[in-house]
């Protein structure tokens, strides 16, 4: 088993050591074999395994399987694993091959390993070896594959840089149940009520048609839009909502455009940017839900697969792009029921909206979908609207101790990130005392004539950027306003030495948009612009970039 942490890239490990096989003279003989669950992962991987050495061959359906299977050909295999079934149910799957020169590398090892299309693989490949990759091991996983090869953990993967931090916070307030020893005592955590309306309304419904009531979803959505307005847009992050069931999605989709809208109308009122207002105006909500035979025709267009592929791209990419088909990136909240929760890859996404109960490896597959690096993403936000943090030590059960308070360390509630904030901004004071600087908000040229020295600027320059992520996870909550001066100052002094020494790494553009926009403002009031890069006199670029 190999554990590697969700969003690290894991596809890419899979694929060095094709790599590595193909460059080894007694490995270069075997047939790999690519196992997933689903096309989305296998196109991934496809698109990753260019330039590995071996030719790649996709099987395009059963019998196309069991034919690249059944030969000993030194190459790479594609495949789906719910390929490994027969169409006539009384029929039992074959022996392919009993080659003993066969790696089978399984991606997501913790799903579909455990039942008959598991042991349909291993009876088509007897003598095969097996390699689980897994972002979310189980219990079965260790039992089913053998002990661990390598773990690349949540903690490791966080700070070497590959994933963010996930920020938790709970939107809803526990509240007394009413005819309590009626519902299903599995779902009570889903009853974090916000009025007594609400709990009228439970005293009628069980906890899914709950989630599913219409005024209750209006009333969540307004929640959910002015947090991501506050928090999430103003870097122009984009958003997704999980719903307790696809009539709750298609809900969402329109309680929300609703909300936008009331929104808007709020922000014009409030002399809110112009051109933030505008680029609300053209964000688009979208929800994406598997389809069946019996639905409604009106849902038809939620289920369609060709425009599931349109609407994912456009949430892929920044709102000001446009792909080379032609798809802009105006989708900014995706609403799902259980579509797009795992091996779901867009780093743009920042927040992801829990209104459903989900637990166990699903869970933390979840919510790594923001966990993902992106230019100027300080962390992901969990928002939980029914109290699903409280499976996650639940969830965290099959693995061993000091892995689960890793990944506790990691998942973050949000009263963390203002202890964050508090720490660094005191390791600040600590770093001007070290170097005798006292009073460095009044002593700001003193400030830049220390970071002269290159070790002290790579020091400073560290301190800078966790107190800028921290700000901006914490902001617009009023707590951060008292260290919003401090923000400005420490700013200033790192662009006045990126002036001076010329030094990249202490440039703004690392920081956030959010963190941008307050900052600039006050640097051109104390007389640098950051936009202007410092040009010298004699560069033939030099007119061109005054005007």
């Amino acid at each position: 088993v190999i554990w590697h942490t969700q969003g690290s890239g894991k596809s890419l490990t899979m694929m060095y050591l094709v790599r590595a096989c193909y460059h080894d003279p007694e490995l270069r003989g075997y047939k790999i074999v690519f196992i997933t669950d689903r096309r989305d992962l296998q196109e991934q991987l496809n698109e990753t395994s260019k330039s590995v050495g071996f030719t790649v061959n996709v099987a395009q359906n059963i019998e196309h399987l069991k034919s690249l299977l059944s030969t000993n050909t030194p190459d790479l295999v594609m495949g789906i694993v719910h390929k490994f079934q027969e169409r006539e149910l009384k029929k039992a799957f074959p022996v392919l091959n009993e080659s003993e020169k066969i790696l089978v590398m399984i991606d997501e090892a913790h799903r579909t390993q455990y039942k008959l299309l598991g042991a349909n693989l291993r009876k088509a490949l007897p003598n095969s070896i097996k390699i689980a990759f897994t972002g979310t091991p189980i219990e079965k996983t260790e039992l089913t594959f053998g002990e661990y090869i390598d773990k690349y953990t949540i903690k490791q993967a966080l700070e070497d840089g590959v994933t963010v931090e996930i920020v938790y916070e709970g939107r809803a307030h526990d509240a007394d149940l009413i005819n309590e020893d009626e519902l299903d005592k599995k779902f009570i955590d889903v009853f974090h009520l916000a009025d007594s309306e609400d709990k009228k309304i439970l005293n009628k419904y069980t906890w899914k048609a709950y989630l599913e009531h219409e005024k209750v979803i209006r009333h969540k959505a307004k929640d959910m839009v002015d947090h991501y307005v506050k928090h999430v847009f103003p870097n122009r992050f984009k958003a997704q909502v999980v719903a307790a069931s696809r009539l709750a999605a298609i809900r969402y989709k329109h309680a929300l455009e609703e909300a936008l809208k009331d929104k808007i109308i709020q922000l014009e009122k409030e002399n809110f940017p112009r051109e933030d207002i505008e680029l609300l105006k053209r964000l688009r909500v979208e929800a994406i839900i598997s389809g069946s035979a019996n639905d409604p025709p009106e849902w038809k267009e939620y289920t369609d697969p060709d425009k599931h592929e349109i609407i994912i791209k456009s949430f892929k990419l920044p709102f000001d792009k446009t792909d080379e088909s032609g798809v802009i990136g105006d989708v900014g909240i995706i609403v799902v029921q259980s579509m797009l929760l795992t091996g779901f890859d867009a780093p743009i996404e920042q927040v992801m909206y829990l209104d459903n109960v989900i637990k166990e490896h699903n869970l933390l597959q979840a919510i790594a979908r923001v966990n993902r690096i992106y230019k100027g993403k300080s962390c992901g936000f969990v928002v939980d609207y029914v109290g699903v943090i409280k499976h996650l030590r639940e969830a965290l059960s099959v693995y061993a101790e000091e892995d689960i308070e890793e990944i506790e360390s990691v998942v973050k509630n949000k009263a963390k990130s203002l202890d964050e904030l508090k720490f660094v901004s005191n390791e600040i004071d600590n770093f001007f005392d070290k170097y005798e600087v006292e009073n460095w908000r009044e002593k700001n040229e003193e400030c830049v004539d220390l970071l002269a020295d290159e070790e002290i600027r790579d020091e400073f320059i560290s301190l800078i950027r966790r107190f800028n992520r921290a700000m901006d996870a914490v902001l617009p909550d009023p707590e951060a306003l008292k260290y919003v001066k401090d923000l400005k100052i420490l700013n200033f002094i790192k662009q006045s030495a990126s002036n001076r020494y010329r030094d990249e790494k202490l440039s703004l553009k690392d920081a956030s948009r959010k963190i941008r926009e307050i900052v600039e403002e006050y640097l051109i009031s104390k007389g640098i612009n950051p936009k202007i890069p410092p040009t010298p006199l004699l560069d033939e670029k030099f007119i061109q970039e005054i005007n």
